[in-house]
């Protein structure tokens, strides 16, 4: 858990990483230090994706270790649930922001 106000803005990142930088300026990126941070579950398999439902209440995280997408509550900070997949591994999600269904890949 990360709160955002709790930081300030250090300096751009495009000459620090430039491997994940684009050379195009839309695609800047900046890097904020002292931030306020708290592990959510340090059981977590590989965590590879992570998207949240669009009434902000249910986190989704891909464990690329086990191809399970886990479900935290956000208010209590609880895992409430595991979904498995047919997949080894999962690379990515996101939640469709017209039906609220979850897509992994």
């Amino acid at each position: 858990v990360v709160d955002a106000d709790s930081g300030s803005f250090a300096r751009t990142a495009r000459e620090e990483y430039p491997i994940f930088s684009n050379r195009l300026p839309s695609f800047e990126y900046s890097i904020w230090e002292c931030v306020d941070s708290q592990v959510l579950d340090s059981s977590v398999d590989m965590p590879t994706g992570m998207a949240l439902s669009l009434d902000g209440e249910r986190l989704f995280v891909a464990e690329r270790g086990t191809g399970n997408i886990l479900v935290y509550d956000i208010a209590s900070r609880t895992r409430l649930f595991s979904i498995p997949t047919q997949f080894t591994s999962i690379g990515g999600m996101a939640v469709s922001p017209s039906s609220g269904e979850l897509y992994f890949v």
